[in-house]
Order: structure tokens, then sequence, then C-alpha cells
């Protein structure tokens, strides 16, 4: 990834969560993107260390690291990122799901070329088991999410995986930042604000993969339990807009 400056800026938001062991893949298949203007900024939420996985990877400036003294929270961590983001995109990544190389300038030239401001791709799903040598090997893949967007869809089912979408982060001084109060589901919350404000442009192209890891160590796997107590929080909190939308 070397300077374009005539071409605007990415900003990559990746929030480690104690697997220094797959940051190194997910930050590789942001550096081997075929867009050539893009920072990645790290913010490590009080967890394991991976200073050396960085500096394995980026000896020059490509990667920030940001760094919280306490835990706050995966919504916490992201905004730490936005703040200190300098791109006119914000795009996102956890640490166990990567991009495919096409992936961000998939994204921009849509955008750049379109009247939308916010704009989501398609996903493998890799399902992931742990073999006897202790390593996780995908086992299959498939396409759970490949939907046009439909505003009201949205107060029912977050069916845009966050590594997905991007968007100009001007979107966020009209519906605000993640909220912080939200320990899971603060990705769908922020999709639903924004979807009040904008349309979303589907691209119906894979260029991505999230892992799925059904001992909960994934991030799309993890806390079950937590996850449907927070989606019964979202319906309570926009019921409002669901009480007119039941057959959307």
């Amino acid at each position: 990834i070397g300077a374009a400056p005539d071409k605007p800026l990415v900003s990559v938001i990746v929030p480690p969560h104690n697997r220094p062991d797959m940051l190194g893949e997910t930050l590789q298949s942001i550096l081997r993107q075929t867009y050539p203007n893009i920072e990645i900024l790290v913010v490590n939420d009080a967890g394991a260390s991976v200073e050396g996985v960085i500096a394995s990877l980026d000896p020059g400036v490509r990667i920030r690291y940001l760094q919280h003294d306490r835990n706050r929270g995966l919504a916490a961590a992201r905004n730490t990122g936005i703040r200190a983001a300098r791109g006119m995109y914000i795009a996102y990544l956890d640490d166990d799901d990567v991009y495919y190389p096409d992936h961000i300038e998939t994204l921009v030239r849509f955008l750049e070329t379109s009247e939308y401001s916010v704009a989501y791709t398609d996903a493998y799903r890799a399902h992931q088991l742990v073999t006897s040598t202790n390593r996780y090997e995908i086992t299959q893949r498939d396409l759970p999410y490949s939907f046009d967007f439909d505003s009201n869809k949205f107060l029912f089912e977050n069916y845009i995986p966050v590594l997905c979408l991007m968007h100009r982060k001007k979107c966020l001084d009209t519906v605000g930042l993640f909220d912080e109060a939200l320990k899971r589901t603060e990705d769908w919350d922020l999709w639903i604000r924004m979807s009040r404000q904008y349309s979303f442009a589907h691209i119906p192209t894979v260029t991505a993969e999230f892992r799925w890891r059904s001992d909960g160590s994934s991030m799309m796997t993890s806390a079950r339990e937590p996850f449907a107590w927070a989606t019964l929080h979202m319906f309570h909190k926009y019921r409002d807009y669901t009480a007119g939308n039941e057959n959307a």
C-alpha cells in the first residue's frame, strides 16, 4: 500500500480480541489490497499484546497502533479508531476475518462514481474446525447474507456483516458513533441509525470472508446468550419504528 494522493484515503479499523495468532493474516489481507491509499488503525482494547505481530508485518507507517488502558468494549474500540481516522472512507475488519485483494477497490470505485455514501459487498462464511495439531482449518464456505438494501428489514435483522460495509466518515457527523452502552449488536445499531438517513448500495460481489467457529471462539459466534438479550434490547430500542413494519 503506497501513497496515492489522487485517490481518497480509506481508514480500516481493526479491534484485536485476544487472538494475536490470527491478527497477522487479517492485517496481511489489508496490506495486500489492490487499492493503494489505505491506513490501518489497530485498536487494542486492553487485550493481549499485538505489537510484535504489527512490527513483523509493517516496519513503516501504514499501520497505526492505539490501545486502551482498560477494557471498554468493541464499540469503544471502534470509536477510538474512528476518532483517529484521517480517511474520507471508513471500513471495518475483525481480527479473525479477511478481505480479498479487491475488496476496498471495489467499494471505493463504486462510491466515487455514484451518489451513495454507504455501500456493502458480500462475504463468504468460512466454517472452521480445530485439527489434531490444534489449528483451525476451513471445511466449507457458504453465503448466508446477500440481500439488497431494505431499511425496514434492518429493524428485524442485521443482514450486513461489519466487514462488508464502507461509508463516508462524514455520515457519522449525522448519525453519531457506535453506542458504547451496547456490548453486542453495536454494528447493527449503527446500521439502523445510518439507514434512517442514507440509502445503502448493495454490490453483489464476494470480496471478503468471515470465520465461523462453532466452539464460540470466533467474533460471530461468541456469547450467543448475551447476543439474544442484545437482540431483544434492539427491538425495544427501535420499537417506534418496528410498530408499523411488522410485515417488513
